[in-house]
């Protein structure tokens, strides 16, 4: 994508990729549950209005004559792929909210939660 918008696409690209992800990562890790929902929230919203961008972009490119002359999928094929989309679309992250105890008992606890060593104050509720 950044080849085509003239942007350059090589090694650096993919280097600074790497460091941005991996800095997310850390910096979502270390400071818990709260920055990761907030995180969550923006990368839903960002990927929803990208997603209708890119649609209003290729609308146009797309020929309803050969979509409609594909044959129907079965039952499994649209429950396969409905998944899949709702996945995409971030609703996967329904499942992060389980470690809520966990992460609200790090953010009691502090640093030491965070270092793998818990404090005898434990939450009891805790995974």
């Amino acid at each position: 994508m950044f080849d085509r918008l003239g942007w350059g696409g090589g090694t650096g690209t993919k280097a600074a990729a790497l460091v941005v992800v991996g800095a997310l990562t850390v910096v979502g890790g270390v400071t818990g549950f709260d920055l990761i929902m907030r995180l969550q929230t923006v990368i839903t919203v960002v990927t929803g209005v990208l997603t209708l961008v890119y649609v209003g972009l290729v609308a146009d490119h797309v020929h309803t004559g050969a979509v409609t002359a594909i044959p129907d999928g079965s039952a499994q094929e649209f429950v396969g792929a409905l998944v899949f989309m709702m996945t995409g679309f971030g609703l996967g992250w329904v499942n992060a909210a389980a470690g809520l105890p966990c992460y609200s008992a790090a953010l009691r606890l502090g640093p030491a939660w965070s270092a793998g060593r818990p404090s005898a104050r434990a939450s009891p509720r805790c995974c």
